[in-house]
Order: C-alpha cells, then structure tokens, then sequence
C-alpha cells in the first residue's frame, strides 16, 4: 500500500473534505450513502482509494471493505465477489458470512447469469422450472435476513465498501454490479464509494439502454453524491516526475514548459509518468567518466515534443520524426508558408499537437525561452536561414536580433534532431 508521506499530488485536503462526508452522511433517512469519485483514467483514483484505508488505519472509525470489480469480473453475476468481499468484516462471528452464504444457495438458476436484470432473463428456464417462484421468494428472503444482519452490523460502526476499476468492466457488468449494490446494501451507515470515470459509466448505460435512456434519471437511482477527483496540484506532481539538468538557471523553466505541454494535452498522471519515463531516460545520459550531464534547455523540449508525437499519433510521429533528416543547406530563402514547418503546421491543425505549438506562441514569463525553442523545432525541419527573417519573427513574435542571435547558437541542423530521432526510435522497438 503507498504511503501518505509519498502524497505527490497533495490529496490530504481532499482526504479531510472526504472524511468529513463519511462522519457525517450515511443515516439518513434510513439508507445507505452511495457516492461517485469521478476521475478521468490514470488520474489517481486507485492511490486515492488506498490513502483512504491507509488513513483510516490511525483510529480505526470505519470499517473498510475493498472490492476491485475488473479483477473479480470472472464471475457472470458480481453478487459472488461482493458477498465475499463483504463478509470479511466479521472476524469474530460467522452470522455475516453465514447470511452471505445462504443468498448464494438460494440463488435461482435463472438468476446465475443477471442479478435483478430482466432483460437478461432465460423465459424457456421460467416455463420449465415448477418451483421458480418458490426459489425466487427464498433467495428474497435469503436477501433480507442478511440486510438485516447487516443493519445490526452496521449500528456500531459504519462501513465503507470501497470500489475500484468499475469503469474498465464490460457495460453489462458495470449496471449489474450497480444494481447488486442496490439490493443489498441500501442500509444506513453502509457507505459505498465507487472510483470510476463517470463518463465511461454513462456510455456504458447508454451501449446498454440506448441513447433515448434517461441517463441521469437512471444513476440517481444509485448514486447519492458525487466529488470530483482535484487536479490542482498535477502541475507541481508532473515537475516532481522530471529529474534531468539543464546547462545553466534554466531548469526550472523548462520543467515549467514540459508541464505545460503535457497539461494542454490532457494526459492522465499515468500517461505523464510513462511520457516522463521515456524522457528522463534519453535526457540523463552518462559521459565517458560515468557522470550524468546537464543538457540544453531546447533537448528536453525537443525530446518532450516528438515523444508526445509518438504517444498521441503514431501516424504522424513516423511521417514527420522517425527517418532521420537528409542535409540541405541551400541557403536560397523562402516564404515562411513554403516552409517545411509550416507543412507540419497544416498536418498538425486539427490535432491535439496544435494545443502545444499554440500554448509555445503564447506570451508569458516564459516566453522567450519558448520562442527560441520553437525556433529551434523550426530547424529540426530544415535550416531556419532558408526562411525569411521578417516573417519568422512576426510568427514567433520576436526581434530580429533574436532570430540572427538564435540561429548562430541553437543546435545544429541535421545532427541534433537526427540524434533525438536515433534515440527515441531506440525506445520504441
């Protein structure tokens, strides 16, 4: 289990917030609380899951059961793996696990494969079975001396059923396991968390029900109150990931940009560790002493873009970064548009890569350093002095004097960028 001490994206507020609702909500009006951490994939829902069992180990006011629904999808009908689940909380008495164990011998055959799901239901197995409806009415009695048990239970300590991994089960299992929650744990001082995308759950009832399903009339039958997972701190977190040296102050600078880039993407906190991982891998190279060296501020940019590329469009990453640059050093100069960049530009305009070129053209404290990184993208395509200066710099808005200074001291063309490919291709096989 990870440790708060490791709490990277400051949830601790978010955590107080969370057990502040737990103290207080879950008895009233004679029900069970049932809420929806909505996170979107990677996000940091699983981690946050664990701090709440790791936290609640202090004092010990809950009682926790944890249940990962992809891990126990195996079986057809989730009530199995939830009565399992929740039958843990009593060590030292068996009357939960015996109640959990007669709704499963109870269960009509019919109802092996669905749980309160009439749409799953076999109508041949219903003529043929004589005693359907006996069998029906006793595992709904099997049903209700175990809520019963639980209610006792849960008079002297509330319950928290943490749920994991719902939104990467099939559609039909995520309504079932919704539905099998309903039935049997709509009890007061039985609080249900469920970590989930709540986008995907609503596709999920969608692909199921159709587009006309009243989808918010449908999940309020199940969910009581939703929280949406911060994203406040990713910023400060997916710094803390990049553990390269650049030459000079400018560090901290760069660590702010890439940041950036991966935030105007979107990326989950997983996909930044994974893009972050590649990065840090080819940025920290050793020398010849065994010593790892500062770099260029523009490297780790560079290296950041085309990994980017390479994550989010496979297609355009192998027409644009992966052959290595053929030398041309024609030294006649062309119209910005007639530019090998720009023709990337119109390849990249509906795509999210255009999100990072308009974030780097924005002004901002950090924008010469962005300007000059664009201008060294700019010549990872083909030499910048080809271009007219004018219209460069009306693009990147800056001084001519910055484009002649740039161009006698950016990297060079092809080797820096031809090097980048050569290593990220490396990483790719």
């Amino acid at each position: 289990m990870l440790q708060l001490a490791e709490d990277k994206l400051n949830r601790k507020p978010f955590l107080d917030n969370l057990f502040s609702l737990f103290e207080n909500f879950g008895n009233q009006g004679n029900r069970g609380f049932t809420m929806i951490i909505n996170g979107k994939y990677g996000s940091g829902k699983s981690t946050l899951l664990n701090f709440i069992q790791e936290r609640n180990q202090k004092n010990k006011k809950f009682e926790i059961v944890a249940y990962n629904a992809w891990e126990n999808n195996f079986f057809d009908n989730p009530i199995i793996p939830i009565l399992y689940e929740i039958s843990k909380l009593e060590k030292t008495s068996s009357k939960i696990k015996d109640g959990a164990k007669n709704i499963l011998k109870n269960i009509p055959q019919i109802l092996l494969g669905t749980l309160a799901n009439a749409h799953s239901i076999d109508l041949t197995s219903l003529i043929t079975n004589e005693n359907i409806f006996e069998d029906y009415d006793k595992y709904k009695d099997a049903i209700n001396k175990f809520r019963n048990i639980l209610i006792e239970y849960c008079k002297n300590k509330k319950v928290l059923f943490l749920i994991d991994e719902l939104d990467r089960c099939l559609p039909e299992y995520q309504i079932r396991v919704l539905e099998a929650l309903y039935h049997l744990f709509e009890i007061p001082n039985l609080i249900v968390i469920i970590a989930l995308d709540r986008d995907q759950l609503e596709c999920a009832i969608e692909s199921k029900f159709g587009d006309t399903q009243n989808t918010l009339g449908y999940l309020s039958k199940f969910i009581n109150y939703q929280i949406n997972l911060p994203n406040d701190d990713n910023n400060a977190f997916i710094k803390s990931l990049i553990n390269f040296e650049c030459i000079g102050s400018e560090t901290e600078l760069v660590k702010i940009t890439i940041s950036q880039m991966l935030e105007v993407m979107n990326f989950s906190i997983r996909d930044c560790q994974m893009i972050l991982n590649e990065v840090n891998l080819i940025c920290r190279e050793k020398n010849q002493l065994g010593e790892i060296c500062p770099v260029y501020y523009w490297y780790p940019l560079l290296v950041t873009f085309i990994v980017i590329a390479k994550y989010k469009d496979d297609k355009l990453y192998k027409k644009w970064f992966y052959k290595e640059k053929v030398a041309n050093y024609d030294t006649t100069k062309i119209q910005f548009n007639e530019s090998i960049y720009n023709q990337f530009l119109e390849d990249i305009k509906n795509s999210d890569l255009n999100l990072i070129i308009k974030y780097l053209l924005q002004p901002n404290y950090n924008h010469i350093m962005n300007q000059i990184f664009l201008l060294n993208l700019i010549n990872s395509f083909s030499p910048i002095n080809m271009i007219d200066t004018n219209e460069l710099a009306n693009y990147l808005n800056l001084d001519q004097d910055d484009i002649r200074h740039a161009s006698r001291n950016g990297f060079s063309y092809p080797n820096s960028i031809n090097l980048v490919i050569r290593k990220i291709k490396i990483l790719k096989i």
